[in-house]
């Protein structure tokens, strides 16, 4: 054998990847800091992007709107026993009532 040749290697075994979803869990359950009324918060990717979702629909972006009207649709899940809590509550009325005027404020606009 020459030093050109090599010895024929068994083929490896294919690696089994995990379900993207298992790798999305793990993003969105990972921490970043944003910055809430002036004060720097440490919150999940999740949450951070929910809220960012929540502000851009109360400042009437139509995409965040259709956005946020789908999760007044979805919910909260059967499973979670447990109870939203009250600034969560609040903050998902004060969408809810902001998201109302702000589609109702699109409609009208488009009827004139």
């Amino acid at each position: 054998m020459t030093k050109d040749q090599t010895l024929p290697t068994e083929p490896k075994a294919p690696k089994k990847l995990k379900h993207y979803l298992y790798d999305l869990n793990d993003i969105m359950r990972s921490e970043v800091t944003v910055l809430e009324n002036g004060t720097d918060i440490v919150v999940t990717k999740q949450r951070a992007i929910l809220m960012r979702i929540v502000a851009d629909a109360i400042s009437g972006n139509p995409k965040a709107l259709q956005i946020a009207s789908e999760f007044f649709k979805i919910g909260i899940p059967e499973e979670n026993s447990s109870a939203p809590s009250p600034e969560f509550t609040a903050m998902m009325d004060s969408l809810k009532k902001a998201t109302e005027t702000q589609i109702n404020a699109l409609l009208n606009s488009t009827k004139k």
